[in-house]
């Protein structure tokens, strides 16, 4: 942009020179400012895409050293005009393009920055789930040692029990069959004693009679 607007600033100052020699000027009084401009146009041909504008305008300002003919300076006027229209016509296409490409980067940069603000959040809601899950985790491994722990203890408990249990139903079995056999006996001892009183009883009677 610096080399365009220094572009133009000569281009402007020797389009001046030239209307000052169509007015009546001398070259000799301009010489100086002559020799500037055509240096400073050099400079900026070499490193310009207009440099197919700059080689007329060198070469007829040259010439007008030697003789300042009035259609060589309209010509010269015409030339100038057209690198000066041609300067600005891409100095302004280049500053669209850079103002687009900024306002490019600009929306690139807000959506790359919105992108990161959003993985960041999925970044740390994903650590919190994992660590959830690590916890989970930890208490459900707690969970299950300590009801392995107590399913042993019950197991253990259960077996104790159940021999008991066989202890006490062998005792009871042991218990019931000496009782069935009390019992026996003293039903026969009954049945004895009540043969007995009958037989007594009628003896008593016979006695009486």
């Amino acid at each position: 942009r610096d080399d365009y607007e220094q572009a133009i600033k000569a281009v402007d100052e020797a389009t001046t020179l030239v209307q000052h020699l169509r007015s009546g000027s001398s070259f000799a009084q301009l010489k100086g400012r002559f020799q500037r401009v055509q240096a400073q146009m050099n400079d900026h041909m070499k490193n310009s895409k207009h440099s197919h504008l700059y080689t007329p305008i060198i070469s007829s300002l040259t010439q007008l050293a030697a003789k300042a003919d009035q259609e060589q300076v309209k010509r010269i006027l015409s030339l100038l005009a057209d690198l000066r229209s041609s300067l600005v016509g891409n100095k302004a296409s280049e500053e669209a393009t850079e103002e687009t490409q900024a306002a490019d980067w600009a929306r690139l940069r807000a959506d790359l920055e919105a992108e990161h603000e959003a993985l960041l959040s999925r970044r740390q809601s994903l650590e919190s789930a994992i660590q959830t899950f690590k916890r989970i985790i930890q208490e459900s491994i707690e969970a299950i040692e300590y009801h392995t722990v107590e399913y042993e203890k019950a197991n253990d408990n259960w077996n104790n029990e159940f021999e008991q249990c066989q202890v006490l139903s062998r005792q009871y079995i042991l218990v019931t069959q000496a009782r069935s056999r009390e019992l026996d006996i003293i039903s026969r001892l009954i049945e004895h004693f009540e043969t007995k009183l009958k037989g007594l009883k009628e003896y008593m009677i016979e006695r009486l009679l």
